[in-house]
């Protein structure tokens, strides 16, 4: 009789251990590896506190990135708007400056032309200024003869 109670308790402690690993397993994978299941009411605070904490550092997080994401879009918008403004200021400079070379281009060519307008008369009066000095050499020699 004794060994049928022996065998009994021991079948029962047999139950017992295998139901509770039955019963862990079983919890482990409701609850997720890792993480352990809620007993209580003091563990269950505890991880509703810490869900609420890491949702509103989720939710300063997002708006943070949402704050950088409107700068970030501002910014480019800026950018976008300074480069238009320089380029058209670029163009407006570059057509100035095509407009004053062809001005100092001009005034060159006209100042060479009346360089080398100038240049003939300057040869047409020395010209004229030799054979006005042969004439007056001519004529001293003639004031010269008569005398």
């Amino acid at each position: 009789m004794l060994e049928i109670v022996s065998e009994m308790v021991f079948c029962l402690v047999m139950a017992l251990l295998l139901g509770f690993s039955i019963g862990f397993l079983l919890a482990e994978s409701l609850y997720g590896v890792g993480e352990k299941p809620i007993f209580g009411d003091k563990s269950s605070d505890f991880d509703a506190s810490e869900s609420l904490e890491k949702s509103k550092k989720i939710e300063k997080l997002e708006k943070r990135c949402s704050e950088k994401n409107r700068l970030l879009k501002e910014c480019q918008d800026e950018s976008r708007n300074i480069k238009e403004e320089l380029l058209k200021r670029i163009d407006t400079l570059e057509k100035r400056r095509a407009s004053l070379e062809e001005k100092r281009d001009r005034e060159c060519r006209e100042l060479d032309e009346k360089l080398s307008e100038l240049t003939k008369r300057l040869k047409k009066k020395e010209i004229e200024l030799r054979e006005f000095e042969t004439v007056l050499v001519k004529a001293e020699k003639t004031i010269d003869t008569l005398k």
